[in-house]
């Protein structure tokens, strides 16, 4: 028990919240909580049952509260003067952005979570990976988890999930903001729906992922 209370007590300036099951939650060094929900975490926590999994993805109202949303449906038809590529921090492909476009005003947010391995030395409880507006949307098409799969059906599952993945992509883009969705200096080109399943050969590198 001491040692937990010490790895915790390390832990206290990353600690969230605590979930409806009672588990602490804390975020990582660096982590990838949007700024536009962060100071709601605790309460989004406090309505999410653990229930022993060891991965929780959960899409959580707040009785009426909404934030802004900036991944934004478009028509590449209408938008296209808008529209560019760009690499995210991080990302090892391009990304759709509108440009001249406010956000969506929504009232979900989406929280991650994993749970904590106390083999690897981890407090007991969850890290938090990720918490954004809005709703979940499927990896983008330049993702090397769809060149993956270890049987000739796992493969091809996956090769079918990248078309799907590019036809949402073709519909939906990020407005770049600095804070939730900066834009890797210097990596902006035309928008090409070809390049989106096109992962950069030398992606530049961040800190910190977006």
């Amino acid at each position: 028990m001491e040692n937990i209370s010490q790895q915790e007590n390390t832990l206290e300036h990353l600690y969230v919240g605590k979930l409806a099951s009672g588990e602490n939650v804390y975020d990582r060094e660096g982590g990838h909580i949007h700024s536009t929900v962060k100071e709601d975490i605790p309460k989004a926590l406090l309505t999410i049952n653990g229930e022993g999994r060891d991965y929780v993805q959960e899409t959580v109202s707040l009785g009426g509260k909404t934030w802004p949303h900036f991944k934004v449906t478009i028509d590449k038809d209408v938008d296209k003067e808008n529209l560019f590529l760009a690499q995210r921090v991080s990302r090892k492909g391009l990304s759709t952005f509108i440009k001249n476009k406010s956000p969506d005003i929504v009232g979900t947010l989406v929280v991650v979570l994993s749970k904590n391995n106390k083999h690897k030395g981890q407090p007991e409880g969850y890290t938090i990976m990720t918490a954004f507006s809005g709703d979940v949307a499927p990896r983008e098409p330049y993702d090397p988890w769809f060149d993956g799969g270890y049987t000739y059906n796992q493969k091809r599952d996956r090769q079918e999930q990248r078309e799907q993945s590019l036809e949402y992509w073709k519909h939906h883009a990020f407005i770049p903001d600095e804070k939730e969705f900066p834009v890797v200096e210097g990596t902006e080109v035309p928008y090409d729906t070809a390049l989106l399943k096109k992962p950069l050969s030398n992606p530049t590198k961040d800190k910190y992922i977006v």
